[in-house]
């Protein structure tokens, strides 16, 4: 059997963040890669981020992100998998995992980008296409992400780094990504917990 913290009154993370303004959005943004900070360094790829996947509660101090299902999720040494079968959901999976490359931390960080997209602009970065396009269109060589007039220019940039094709190019740093994401809106960025802190002793390497 399998036991959890009763969320209650919980709303996916697409739904929670309608309508809300944009500080609100991006903050859920920074809970989730805060979260994806602590798995990572503890060697796990979640593997089927999505919307879905991720449940907002209310918290002391407001809304709370709650990561769930990892029934996909690798342990992987040195945060690089073996090649696997293709898993996760159509429209959130890397480009490179789609074409049976690696899962990696920042195949992770593409779908957080996806969500980002459709949280801050209200559409999925391929727009309504049909679920049998979306791999066509994430394999297109056109870029997915061209700056928008209404986030600006250093939210666009963020976007388009998270959003990029090509790995290598693309954020593999969960902290990274929330820091950038944090000054590109003028957030402070979340304060780092002794869990987060402690994630990142046990995945240091001593001489």
């Amino acid at each position: 059997y399998f036991t959890m913290e009763l969320l209650q009154n919980a709303k996916p993370l697409d739904e929670a963040a309608r309508e809300q303004p944009l500080p609100q959005r991006v903050d859920l943004l920074l809970q989730i890669l805060q979260a994806l900070t602590y798995l990572h360094q503890r060697g796990v790829l979640h593997r089927d981020l999505k919307p879905g996947n991720i449940l907002v509660v209310d918290g002391a101090s407001g809304p709370q992100v709650k990561l769930l299902d990892f029934g996909l999720a690798l342990l992987a040494k040195g945060l690089q998998t073996e090649r696997a079968e293709v898993a996760g959901t159509l429209g959130y999976i890397a480009p490179e995992v789609l074409t049976g490359g690696y899962a990696s931390p920042a195949s992770d960080l593409f779908s957080v980008g996806v969500m980002a997209h459709e949280i801050l602009t209200g559409e999925h970065p391929l727009g309504p296409l049909p679920t049998a396009q979306l791999v066509q269109g994430f394999l297109a060589p056109r870029p997915l992400f061209f700056d928008d007039e209404r986030l600006g220019q250093a939210l666009s940039a963020v976007l388009r780094r998270a959003l990029e094709r090509n790995p290598a190019q693309r954020y593999g740093d969960a902290a990274l990504f929330a820091h950038e994401l944090a000054r590109a809106t003028g957030l402070p960025p979340l304060q780092e917990t002794l869990d987060i802190r402690d994630s990142f002793l046990q995945a240091a390497s001593f001489q």
